[in-house]
């Protein structure tokens, strides 16, 4: 909890920051990137899931220098820390590196800036924890809005991860960080 907000640790893995999260009921962990747009989800996960697929999109999404076609997929319930995202939609992505594993859970996916967005939170590298700064401490989990519209594939969905050096963009955050927790304390 932080400032009356709740919080969810980050955990850091060499340079890249992951946060626990139950996606259909089932605990893994999600890559945390804002600057890329969409929620996406690894194809093999999806799969595994039983998670029913769009149709492969003509567009190519960048990965990691490499390209692949993509399609959506929305599934029944998200939940990261007390925000709870029902009908939550991906873009599903079939990633040629082997699954990750990070405290013996499955990397599945990244929750990107759309996601961040929605759910009103805030990464504060400072304290390795995200912020729900439209949440309130002691209320159960908080409904996010109806994410939007998934984008289509392609038109430049990035997925560059977070850096640890990234010290300007920490304090970015923490700055927006502390005049929303000042402007609802006060």
């Amino acid at each position: 909890e932080q400032l009356g907000h709740p919080s969810t640790p980050l955990q850091l893995d060499g340079n890249r920051y992951y946060i626990r999260a139950t996606l259909a009921g089932k605990p893994v962990m999600f890559l945390c990137d804002t600057g890329s747009g969409p929620m996406t989800l690894r194809l093999d996960y999806a799969k595994s899931i039983g998670a029913k697929l769009s149709e492969p999109q003509d567009s190519i999404v960048v990965l990691d220098s490499a390209t692949t076609s993509a399609c959506t997929t929305t599934l029944p319930q998200l939940q990261v820390g007390v925000i709870n995202a029902p009908n939550a939609p991906f873009l599903v992505l079939d990633d040629p590196r082997p699954l990750k594993t990070i405290d013996g859970l499955p990397v599945v996916g990244i929750l990107g800036g759309q996601f961040f967005q929605t759910a009103g939170s805030i990464l504060d590298f400072g304290t390795g924890k995200i912020v729900f700064a439209k949440a309130k401490s002691g209320r159960p989990a908080v409904e996010a809005e109806t994410m939007q519209t998934m984008p289509a594939a392609g038109g430049g969905h990035g997925l560059s991860p977070l850096a640890k050096s990234d010290f300007s963009a920490a304090k970015k955050r923490d700055t927006v960080y502390n005049r929303l927790a000042n402007k609802n304390t006060a």
